[in-house]
C-alpha cells in the first residue's frame, strides 16, 4: 500500500489521538527543513519552552537559515549560557553567518571559543576561523582538530574553508584538489572544488567539475543552479536558461534559481515570463527585498505603474530606507 492509504487508515484506526506533541514537532521539522518560514513561530516555541535539551538543540539548528531575522537572533543568543553543551555549540554553529559584524552575535562567539567544553569551543573557532588567532586555545584547539582530519577527503575539504576564510586561496585550492583526488565520486566535494575554482578565476574548470558533480547527482538543484551561473560568466549564455529551469524543477522553491532565472528572462526581452519567475522566487523566499525590487522594475517598464508600486513598497518593507527602491517608488508616484 502506499503512503496515502497508510496516512488514511491510520486517521480512521487513531482518530484525535494521532494530534499529539510528537506529530506537531515533526510537521514543524519537516517545514523547517523545505524552508518554509511558517516553521519559525513554532520553532522558536520549541527553543523557549520545550523540557528536553536535545529538541531546543535541534530547533536552534534548524533556525540558522533565519539567523538574520532580529527574534530569532535574540532567542539564539539567549541559549549561549543554557546548561547544555549540544545547545551551546548549536548556538555558535547557528551564529556562524554572522560572525563577519561587529555585534552581539560575534561577542556570544567569542565567549562560546572559551566555554569548558572542547565541543562548543570548536564550533565557535570555526565561526571565528577567518580572524581567529591560531595560538589562541580556541585557535589550538581548531587547528589540532583540522590536523587530525586532514587524512580524510573532508578533512581535506575543511581545510580548504580554513585557509579560503583566512584569504589564501592558491592554499585552498590545493587542499580542494587533493579532496577530490581522494574521492572522485563525491559530488558535494566537486562543487566545493569548483566554487574555488571559480573565485581563482578558472571558470572553465569550475564548469567541468559543476558538470561533474550533476551527473553523479542529477537530483540535486543546487549543482545546476550553480553550473548555470559559471556558464553565464564564461559566456556560454545558451546553457544559462535551460540550467535554471532545470534546477526549479528538480527543487520548485530553489528561489535563487527562480531570481536568476527572471533576471535573464528579462535581458533575453521576455518580461512576462521574468515576472512569472520572480513571482515564484518571491513565494520561496519572501523575506529577500531584491525579489519584488526586481519584478517592479520590469512591471513598471511594462507600464503597470500600480503593480509596480505595490512590488517596490514590498522591498521597502523588507529593507527600508533603501534608496533605488524609494527612488523608483517616488517616480511611479509622479
Amino acid at each position: 500500500r502506499d503512503t496515502a492509504w497508510a496516512q488514511a487508515a491510520a486517521e480512521r484506526w487513531y482518530g484525535t489521538r494521532l494530534n499529539r506533541p510528537t506529530r506537531h514537532r515533526a510537521r514543524v521539522v519537516a517545514a523547517a527543513r523545505r524552508g518554509e518560514a511558517t516553521a519559525v513561530a513554532p520553532l522558536l516555541a520549541l527553543v523557549k519552552t520545550n523540557a528536553a535539551p536535545f529538541w531546543q538543540a535541534v530547533a536552534v539548528c534548524l533556525l540558522e537559515p533565519w539567523i538574520q531575522d532580529l527574534p530569532v537572533r535574540t532567542a539564539v543568543l539567549e541559549l549561549a549560557a543554557h546548561t547544555n553543551a549540544l545547545v551551546r555549540a548549536n548556538v555558535a554553529r547557528a551564529l556562524e553567518p554572522l560572525a563577519e559584524a561587529d555585534g552581539p552575535a560575534r561577542r556570544g562567539l567569542e565567549h562560546l571559543a572559551n566555554d569548558p567544553d572542547r565541543g562548543v569551543r570548536l564550533a565557535a573557532a570555526w565561526g571565528l576561523r577567518a580572524t581567529l588567532a591560531p595560538e589562541s586555545p580556541a585557535g589550538l584547539n581548531l587547528r589540532q582538530s583540522l590536523a587530525v582530519q586532514a587524512d580524510q577527503p573532508l578533512g581535506q575539504m575543511r581545510l580548504g574553508h580554513f585557509h579560503a576564510a583566512r584569504g589564501d586561496a592558491a592554499k585552498a585550492l590545493d587542499h580542494f584538489r587533493r579532496a577530490v583526488a581522494w574521492d572522485p565520486n563525491s559530488p558535494p566535494l566537486r562543487r566545493e572544488l569548483a566554487v574555488a575554482l571559480s573565485q581563482t578565476g578558472d571558470l572553465a574548470g569550475a564548469v567541468a567539475e559543476l558538470e561533474t558533480a550533476a551527473k553523479l547527482d542529477p537530483a540535486e538543484a543546487e549543482f545546476r543552479f550553480l553550473l548555470a551561473l559559471a556558464l553565464g560568466e564564461l559566456g556560454r549564455v545558451d546553457r544559462v536558461i535551460p540550467e535554471l529551469e532545470a534546477a526549479l524543477r528538480l527543487n520548485p522553491r530553489h528561489a535563487r534559481a527562480a531570481y536568476n532565472l527572471g533576471l535573464v528572462r528579462q535581458e533575453r526581452g521576455d518580461s512576462h515570463g521574468a515576472i512569472e519567475a520572480l513571482l515564484k522566487a518571491e513565494s520561496a523566499d519572501a523575506r529577500d527585498p531584491q525579489i519584488p525590487y526586481a519584478r517592479a522594475t520590469i512591471h513598471a517598464q511594462l507600464g503597470d505603474r500600480e503593480a509596480a508600486r505595490t512590488a517596490a513598497r514590498r522591498a521597502l518593507e523588507l529593507q527600508p530606507g533603501w534608496a533605488e527602491a524609494e527612488q523608483l517608488l517616488q517616480s511611479l508616484s509622479r
